[in-house]
């Protein structure tokens, strides 16, 4: 949804965030909240979400102090809580239209669009001229798919605002959405010309330039933003990246050696990645070298390194290259998982050993995240270390993980070590979940039988043949 302003929600949080007043009188904790959103003090909001509770305690009827605490929860990303207060305060005062938008906003940042939807048509019902209220009800028509309605609800805007450059671009966008070619580019330039001095409504038209085929076009807009701001490295990113399409790459090198004049670090960047995607490898790593040199004590350089290196089949040094990255910064689990990946692609035992160590790395991280284990039981599967597979499975399954494949994973490999009477009874824990699979029953019915339990495994091969009959065999013969 556009955002009314990033302050206004940034001043309704801390107004009842701050949680500096705990004097007793509700006239004191009003007053505080007010003085520190005077002052833009640093958010409290925890402690603020007390203060407003207290005001609710106090008078149940305070519809301000449920708008506060709603602004509170919003702000820190409790959703639910603050639609919640929204409705509080609404049933208190159904006449306010900034309730609406704002309930709006939480509603859409909760994914309930419909009735985000239902709150912006009442605001604009209580407030008809409010253009930007028109602008947050057509994003979310556009979110729905709406797109129609969208248009008109832009139509609107600017009639309301004929001077707001963003409501023409959302409403290029839209044009570009319906295929709407000419329109498009006709509120392109709209916005251009609203904001002349600006560059970034010349890329936008630029990109959509690009997405219809016509590089000439976007490359002659990324020229006019670039004079507008020739220190702009986005703008030379985006022209450069046009004229590899079109294949002319000594202008795209031209424009790469600007890149590195300007910011040494986007400019080294973009040029190693344009030369391993266009397979130099020797150039790319000369690149990703200098950006290393640049940036010692920083792992992105290191991962982008790594990238190229696997791109062009050098995967120990890839390894190497995410090691030095983890030894940077131990804490982020997503190079543990990349160097899982790319030791996956090594052979021998050493790779093996390594991505057992970071599996174990990974649960010490995130102990509680069922995935690292389930993943974990299937490489030890794999390994035959079945009694860690099992470990690992019932780690996950006490975790919460009662999922049929982790069910199926663990009777797996109980199987694999003979016991089948436990591997009955995950097959038991399956069945409960989908006991029309007629296959479970059979593989109940063989655990079963080689755990000598012969009364049941009779009865799970007469269930799964009986149903075999009823719902394959038998339909077949009718033809049905």
């Amino acid at each position: 949804m556009f955002a009314r302003s990033a302050a206004a929600l940034f001043a309704a949080a801390i107004a009842f965030g701050t949680g500096m007043a705990r004097a007793d009188d509700a006239t004191a904790l009003r007053a505080s909240c007010k003085a520190a959103t005077e002052k833009n003090s640093t958010v409290d909001v925890t402690a603020g979400i007390a203060d407003c509770t207290r005001l609710i305690e106090r008078d149940s009827n305070d519809a301000d102090a449920y708008r506060g605490r709603a602004a509170a929860h919003r702000y820190i990303g409790e959703y639910q809580k603050a639609v919640e207060d929204y409705d509080q305060a609404i049933a208190l005062d159904n006449t306010s239209a900034e309730t609406y938008r704002q309930r709006a906003q939480a509603r859409e940042d909760n994914g309930e669009y419909e009735a985000a939807l239902g709150d912006l048509t009442r605001a604009i019902e209580l407030e008809p001229a409010d253009a930007l209220t028109y602008r947050s009800r057509s994003e979310v028509l556009r979110t729905l798919d709406r797109n129609e309605e969208a248009l008109a609800d832009l139509d609107k805007v600017i009639e309301l605002r004929p001077d707001f450059a963003d409501a023409f671009q959302a409403r290029a966008r839209t044009h570009a959405t319906l295929e709407n070619t000419d329109k498009a580019l006709a509120d392109y330039d709209n916005a251009i010309a609203l904001t002349p001095g600006a560059p970034g409504p010349y890329w936008i038209k630029a990109t959509y330039l690009e997405s219809i085929g016509r590089q000439d076009d976007a490359i002659a807009e990324l020229d006019k933003a670039i004079a507008l701001d020739p220190r702009d490295v986005g703008a030379y990113q985006q022209r450069a990246y046009a004229l590899v399409r079109m294949g002319r790459s000594e202008a795209a090198h031209a424009d790469a050696l600007k890149m590195i004049e300007i910011s040494p670090e986007d400019g080294y960047t973009w040029r190693a990645n344009h030369y391993s995607t266009s397979g130099q490898y020797d150039l790319a790593i000369a690149d990703a070298n200098k950006l290393v040199e640049l940036k010692p004590s920083t792992p992105v350089p290191l991962e982008l390194r790594s990238q190229i290196h696997q791109a062009h089949g050098k995967m120990t040094e890839a390894v190497a290259d995410v090691a030095a990255a983890i030894a940077l910064d131990p804490t982020d689990q997503t190079r543990y998982w990349r160097r899982i990946s790319l030791n996956e692609e090594l052979p021998g035992p050493e790779a093996k050993d390594a991505i057992l160590a970071d599996y174990t790395k990974l649960t010490e991280l995130a102990p509680d995240v069922t995935d690292i284990y389930v993943r974990r039981a299937k490489f030890q599967r794999d390994r035959k270390d079945y009694a860690a597979a099992i470990a690992d499975y019932s780690k996950a399954i006490a975790l919460g993980d009662t999922s049929a494949g982790t069910m199926e994973g663990r009777a797996s490999v109980r199987m694999k070590q003979g016991d089948y009477a436990a591997a009955a009874e995950d097959v038991t824990a399956m069945i409960a979940q989908t006991p029309d699979t007629v296959q479970l029953y059979a593989v109940r019915g063989y655990a079963h039988l080689r755990a000598g339990h012969l009364l049941n495994a009779a009865s799970d091969y007469g269930v799964s043949i009986w149903r075999f009959l009823r719902d394959v065999y038998w339909p077949a013969l009718k033809g049905e």
